[in-house]
């Protein structure tokens, strides 16, 4: 028994750290060595059942331990002390009890005394009274009568929460209602963690069969799914083996889709975003970086030839109708890679833009000569000498319009 009292080794025994038989044990030595404190034992006893601290057969079981340590007491707790100031309704004086007739007092245990009838008996009860237990005696030991036997005062039965750590009677049921409070706190997280986990799995699960689907679409969606999802997911998924190479695949395919000069795709800046949330999703990881570095080297390869395509396009006056070859296409290409490039101001380009339609207009193609002012000015918007030519572009039409006005009609 490594702890001291009945108290401390039931508290023991609740956090695993004692036995049954200490507590029994605790509970033998308190009550041989007071038994006055069993009342306050039986009522800790059935405060620890019904808070659910203990379990009701063990409690049974300490109750009957209890119950046959209520007696005996010492031999000087059952005597009856003799109090010669008390009178009784059998008194043959008018005012002192007779010779024969003393008055009983109990001895503090409990507040059992034995039965004293309140007719004048022939023998004094002056014997010790022998309570071999509280089941036994219940027929031979009752309450004193007041009018019978008046009970001297004596000590006050200990009370379960000041024999227990000295709390104050009404603060002790507050505190089991902390303590379980408490602990269904600590339940309910518990509870909440493991569901947490559990969710948790199964979406990793779910997003993992979408992304080794071999439809693009499907792990397209995977892919969305995976960098919507909470942290513990993402974590769990990419900790999956082969998964970071399958999410990293699905970018660089999407990356490709959007830029890829072999296929006449240009859009770098698409590009390079889905490469960007590629690398959140996967940071640190090598051969996403060595697939940026390539993007990036392609962008500046298909740059210098573009310098070079929009020269010969300039040069040839191929403005606008030969495709990806003109001067209009590869503008816009080269605006995809790089915004901020020197020949998307060249002064030439509206140049060349006012003397094609210049040499239309020459030619009386009005249409052709409003399509070249038009596309350059939205190179350069208000440029004078494209402005010019549009004015004269006006004119001309103007002017054919009143002349197809002035003919006669045509007699058939």
């Amino acid at each position: 028994m490594g702890y001291k009292g009945f108290r401390a080794n039931l508290d023991a025994w609740r956090e695993g750290n004692a036995t049954q038989g200490d507590v029994e044990a605790a509970l033998r030595e308190e009550l041989t060595a007071d038994p006055r404190l069993i009342p306050a034992t039986r009522s800790l006893i059935e405060t620890y059942r019904q808070a659910g601290h203990i379990p009701g057969p063990f409690a049974k079981h300490l109750m009957g331990i209890e119950s046959g340590r209520a007696v005996p007491p010492t031999a000087a707790e059952n005597t009856l002390h003799v109090v010669p100031s008390v009178r009784t309704a059998t008194s043959t004086g008018a005012g002192e009890a007779p010779a024969d007739r003393p008055a009983l007092q109990p001895a503090p245990f409990c507040g059992y005394v034995p039965r004293v009838s309140t007719a004048a008996p022939k023998v004094p009860p002056a014997d010790v009274v022998d309570l071999p237990s509280r089941s036994t005696a219940a027929g031979a030991v009752q309450p004193a009568a007041p009018s019978a036997v008046p009970v001297a005062p004596g000590p006050r039965p200990v009370d379960a929460q000041a024999f227990g750590d000295g709390m104050p009677p009404k603060q002790r049921p507050v505190k089991l209602l902390l303590v379980g409070a408490a602990a269904l706190v600590l339940v309910l997280i518990v509870a909440v963690l493991l569901t947490t986990s559990l969710l948790d799995r199964r979406r990793a699960e779910s997003i993992e069969s979408i992304l080794v689907s071999p439809d693009p679409k499907v792990t397209d969606d995977g892919v969305a799914q995976l960098s919507r999802a909470d942290e513990n997911t993402r974590d769990a998924v990419l900790g999956m083996e082969g998964m970071k190479a399958k999410v990293r695949a699905v970018f660089e395919r999407q990356a490709r889709s959007a830029f890829d000069p072999q296929q006449n795709r240009y859009d770098y800046s698409r590009a390079r975003a889905i490469l960007e949330r590629a690398a959140w999703l996967l940071p640190d990881d090598e051969p996403l970086r060595l697939n940026k570095q390539s993007l990036e080297k392609t962008r500046r390869l298909e740059l210098n030839l573009l310098d070079k395509a929009f020269e010969m396009a300039l040069a040839a006056h191929d403005l606008q109708d030969s495709g990806p070859s003109s001067l209009l296409a590869v503008r816009q290409i080269i605006a995809a890679l790089e915004p901020s490039d020197p020949l998307l101001q060249d002064s030439r380009v509206p140049l060349a833009f006012r003397d094609a339609a210049a040499a239309a207009l020459a030619k009386s193609d009005l249409d052709r000569a409003d399509r070249l002012v038009h596309d350059g000015l939205s190179i350069a918007p208000g440029n004078p000498a494209l402005v010019d030519v549009a004015d004269r572009v006006r004119r001309e039409r103007e002017r054919r319009a009143v002349v197809a006005r002035s003919r006669p009609p045509t007699v058939f």
